[in-house]
């Protein structure tokens, strides 16, 4: 099968991804009509798809940044309709979170996906009071300019290369 941008690779059906993730298929089902499964073309599913970030989601900016990091460290998906964001909004978040370091942007088979760093871990699991005020500064200033774009410096991103090797769940952070 040939995926969006011209990726040949493995698909998963949707019962083996249901078994992957230890839910049903009606579920995945449900996942991929509300395109919470990326790169879903019908039945077939990326190989590399992670399972959405579907446990209760927070609604103040200090939470959803907690959420969005405890998700990547667990590696799952997260995208704006999970946390009832616009997709401005959403970038605002990941972009802030990629500019202080704290997550790295990983692409397969043409999907976006996002890993924990180890200073993400770390922000986790000191959850200064100081260092969230600093993320949603930087939030803040970025939806009052309307700078949602992503940064294409190298400087806060590893190459695709590497970012395989940063794998949330060498972290094991609940």
């Amino acid at each position: 099968m040939l995926w969006p941008g011209g990726y040949k690779e493995l698909v998963m059906t949707i019962k083996e991804f249901a078994i992957k993730c230890g839910v049903l298929e009606s579920t995945v089902k449900d996942w991929i009509e509300k395109g919470y499964i990326p790169g879903s073309q019908g039945d077939s599913i990326p190989s590399s798809a992670r399972p959405p970030y579907t446990a209760t989601r927070a609604k103040t900016g200090s939470a959803i940044i907690r959420s969005m990091l405890k998700a990547c460290n667990n590696h799952y998906g997260i995208f704006a309709g999970i946390y009832n964001l616009s997709q401005d909004a959403f970038d605002a978040y990941v972009k802030s979170l990629l500019d202080g370091g704290y997550i790295v942007e990983y692409k397969e088979e043409g999907v976006t996906y996002y890993n924990i760093t180890v200073k993400g871990v770390e922000f986790l699991l000191s959850w200064s009071k100081v260092e969230v005020a600093s993320v949603l500064k930087i939030f803040s200033s970025m939806l009052e300019s309307g700078d949602f774009s992503h940064s294409e410096s190298g400087e806060n991103r590893q190459s695709e290369s590497n970012n395989k090797d940063q794998s949330p769940g060498l972290y094991l952070l609940n």
